[in-house]
């Protein structure tokens, strides 16, 4: 990104209007009420005679999935950062416009409700969950997808919450935040501070964090970059960082 928005590009990421608020609240009722029935389920497969690895499975699943959201928070906000506008058809008003609204204002993100927070994680993790939803529930492979499924589910729609709490005023925080924070099991604010310094191109992970440093120091980003402008150049250009 590169420069303060013009007039009609700050009004156009200002803009959030009730379509859009509307999908997220119904993406945010689909993940709940998916969850609970995978969860259900899940309960019922660890109770189950001769199931009781699948618990350790589980434990097992919590640090891999917060590690997958990581990488997904990451995959995300580079892409909408980097390709595309505001105006891009589809994704330009729902997914990139808040990306780079929250570079025009930071703050604002911290002026957000649950729905605007956590709408469009919501909506992110609905593809994981109804794949676990239709699992057969008594075949192997199912008792070893259904909790990595129902376990990205929950780390996913936790994503921006935590890049939420980056921004907040520690003393706005309940203690247990500030402790996960401080941990670094979720993203701590030194950390994403380092994002909103020109020029907005690393530390993309919100999450916990845990991938920023192997990510930015590899030059993953720039290389993905320049791979896809080799593929896009006979094709008319492509999309830039804006």
């Amino acid at each position: 990104m590169s420069g303060p928005p013009t007039r009609p590009e700050a009004q156009a990421l200002s803009r959030y209007g009730a379509p859009q608020r509307l999908i997220e609240l119904a993406a945010i009722v689909a993940w709940t009420l998916l969850f609970v029935y995978c969860a259900l389920r899940l309960a019922a497969a660890i109770a189950a005679p001769g199931q009781g690895w699948m618990l350790a499975w589980c434990l097992l699943c919590l640090p891999l999935a917060w590690l997958a959201a990581d990488l997904g928070s990451g995959l995300a906000h580079w892409s909408f950062d980097t390709w595309g506008s505001v105006h891009t058809r589809f994704l330009g008003p729902a997914l990139i416009r808040p990306f780079r609204e929250h570079h025009a204002d930071p703050q604002a993100i911290t002026r957000h409700d649950f729905i605007e927070t956590n709408g469009a994680s919501c909506l992110a993790a609905l593809p994981a969950l109804a794949l676990a939803a239709v699992l057969g529930p008594d075949t192997p492979a199912a008792r070893l997808a259904l909790p990595a499924l129902l376990m990205f589910a929950l780390a996913a729609l936790l994503t921006n919450q935590c890049h939420k709490w980056a921004h907040c005023e520690p003393a706005t925080l309940p203690a247990w935040v500030r402790s996960a924070q401080r941990l670094g099991l979720i993203l701590p604010p030194d950390m994403h501070r380092l994002h909103h310094v020109p020029p907005f191109a690393t530390h993309y992970c919100t999450a916990s964090g845990w991938l920023n440093a192997l990510l930015d120091g590899s030059g993953a980003w720039r290389g993905i970059e320049r791979r896809v402008r080799r593929l896009q150049r006979p094709v008319g250009g492509c999309g830039t960082r804006s």
